[in-house]
């Protein structure tokens, strides 16, 4: 059948659908092929219509898509996990607003780093000390984001995790909220670890349930990718997981969130997800591991009741061999399910989304887009280098309201090029063409969230987010624009221009302002170079003649001196408090971007940038 022939029957099966649901007074839903929903089977009007499947994990993750994306590493979380965050977006507690959930790595006591990756983090051997458990930021409704701990219960012997790999976001228990399944690698090894299961409970909290609603609790796996939806088209949501030993390993639902093992497939991948790819009506598994050292990406074929056996091969990449993550939606609008592919080279160097445009018969083309592309001549010692950039979550929405959908970039990796993947965007421009466009580049409207949105209990005062609306009367004249603005995620706002520079002997003082998308404010800023120690700390003044921002409830925080001025304070000189949480991390965003901002400074000439460069960098 030709894609436009296939294209027309799938607009008049949606058609028909959404006509027998209006009929039945049924909500007006409408699907595409891959989409599905899931009813309460006792109503008549569900009983008048054919049975739909269950959705997969990639239509429960779009629809907590947004334009707002998080900090990569809040600060309050900044000591409970060691690496590895990762975030899902969903409305969790069924407020109607979108909440958070992060995952991220144990701080193992015992850490000694040999090898080149992370079974070598605490000398070959498994790593030891506490194991944190999930973080649930719940909105507000104002826009903050309140850490709940207390509705994460988890009363294991041993609780948390060790290496969080995927958060699995999904209703498996039926109660119409959203429980998840974390999948642990663990770190310290390669052998793996038992992983989480957190179930919502009717008194508004998730509790982990492995010993009461998985049939083998304590397995122990390395599973590195991991997939949900209905595999065994039986309406509940089942769970797939990936295994070092070659195997995947099927959780089956069994209507209840009580769900039981059992081996599904073979072979080695690295990242998996759900779709239906030869338009049979079940979920079939697309894999991705590495072309050289793994196996090499496979569409699996579903046989109907969960087991996923014959394979049908996809291009292969010789330059980014290794598939940390995939996924699935219908780009061009065709009805069937085309594939997005988030590439690296060796140790996670060289970072590319391959989109692969499905062309009917499981056969596909491909494009390949360069996201983060490492010196040629650059070679790699450890996964924790300096170029390790990758694209560990994928997710679809229009973002530029064409009509068609974009791809939103989640990325972790090392601080160089950071901007080029976290927060970034795949605008799709019809005919399966993609521009993509960086975080903060005109086109592209995903908003960083500022990091003092993140709070510890409800009552912790956001004063710095409300300093632009504060103080905006108050800006002064004279300011000069900074050569390129200097962003600054804690508050999510940007330096934008300078006045009154000072250059003294090892230190240089100026005025900036601030603007964010609600207004702006000013603030005296000193970076000092301490020979002794070789370090350039950047501080604000807090206790100068307007204190930060205007505002004379913090000027306690400017004990310290910059040159002969007093009153100022920097990020290293702090420990975090509940009080000081927000200063300290605005501090630390500031003291990361001192080279950046020095450089930019207007007015400074070429002998001063030289002076400069020589000493203090």
């Amino acid at each position: 059948m030709s894609k436009s022939l296939k294209r027309v029957f799938s607009l008049l099966s949606t058609a028909l659908v959404s006509i027998c649901l209006t009929i039945n007074s049924a909500p007006a839903l409408t699907f595409k092929k891959g989409e599905s929903k899931s009813f309460d089977t006792k109503s008549e009007a569900v009983a008048k219509i054919p049975k739909v499947r269950a959705v997969s994990g990639v239509e429960i993750e779009t629809a907590g898509a947004s334009l707002n994306y998080p900090p990569s590493i809040p600060s309050i979380l900044k000591n409970r996990y060691f690496f590895g965050f990762f975030w899902s977006q969903q409305d969790f507690n069924q407020d109607g607003h979108l909440d958070f959930i992060y995952t991220g790595t144990m701080r193992p006591t015992n850490l000694q780093s040999v090898g080149t990756d992370t079974g070598g983090a605490c000398g070959g051997n498994a790593c030891e000390g506490d194991m944190p458990g999930p973080s649930l930021f719940l909105n507000d409704g104002n826009g903050n984001f309140v850490l709940s701990d207390e509705l994460i219960i988890d009363q294991r012997y041993i609780s948390g995790q060790s290496l969080s790999r995927r958060n699995l976001v999904a209703d498996f228990n039926g109660d119409e909220r959203l429980d998840l399944f974390v999948a642990d690698t663990a770190v310290g090894t390669h052998n793996g670890i038992r992983d989480s299961y957190f179930l919502s409970q009717p008194n508004g909290t998730w509790l982990e349930s492995s010993k009461s609603h998985l049939s083998n609790p304590d397995f122990i796996s390395f599973d590195h990718g991991g997939a949900v939806g209905d595999i065994d088209n039986d309406g509940d949501i089942d769970v797939v997981l990936t295994d070092l030993n070659r195997q995947l390993i099927c959780w089956f639902n069994q209507g209840d969130g009580y769900l039981k093992k059992r081996r599904c497939g073979r072979g080695l991948w690295a990242a998996i997800e759900l779709a239906d790819m030869d338009g049979d009506g079940d979920l079939d598994l697309v894999a991705g591991g590495d072309d050289f050292e793994w196996e090499q990406a496979r569409i699996l074929i579903n046989n109907g009741k969960g087991s996923f056996k014959k394979k049908a091969k996809l291009p292969v990449n010789k330059s980014q061999p290794h598939i940390p993550e995939l996924s699935i939606w219908d780009l061009d609008g065709d009805g069937d399910q085309d594939i997005v592919l988030s590439r690296v080279g060796k140790l996670y160097v060289g970072t590319t989304i391959e989109i692969l445009e499905n062309q009917g018969d499981l056969k596909f083309s491909s494009v390949v887009i360069p996201i983060v592309e490492a010196p040629t001549d650059y070679v790699p010692k450890h996964e924790g280098n300096e170029w390790n950039n990758y694209i560990s979550d994928i997710i679809f929405k229009d973002v530029d309201d064409d009509g068609d959908p974009d791809l939103l970039l989640v990325g972790h990796g090392s601080i160089n090029n950071r901007h080029r993947v976290a927060g970034s965007i795949l605008r799709n421009d019809g005919n399966m063409i993609f521009r993509h466009i960086e975080n903060g580049v005109t086109g592209n409207p995903i908003k960083i969230l500022a990091d003092s949105k993140f709070v510890a209990n409800a009552s912790e005062a956001n004063w710095l987010a409300s300093l632009s609306l504060r103080y905006l009367a108050q800006l002064d004249v004279g300011f000069l624009p900074l050569n390129e603005p200097i962003y600054l995620s804690s508050i999510n706002a940007n330096i934008v221009a300078a006045k009154d520079i000072e250059l003294g002997e090892d230190n240089i003082a100026f005025t900036v302002l601030v603007e964010s998308p609600d207004g702006a404010f000013t603030a005296r800023v000193c970076s000092n170079y301490w020979e002794k120690f070789d370090f350039l700390g950047t501080m604000i003044g807090f206790d100068t003649e307007d204190g930060f921002g205007g505002s004379s409830d913090l000027r306690s925080f400017g004990t310290n001196y910059c040159g002969k001025d007093r009153g100022f304070r920097g990020g290293w000189e702090m420990e975090p408090t509940e009080n000081n949480r927000s200063v300290k991390a605005l501090l630390d965003d500031l003291g990361q971007q001192s080279h950046l901002l020095i450089l930019a400074l207007p007015g400074i000439t070429e002998s001063q940038l030289a002076i400069i460069n020589d000493r203090w960098f």
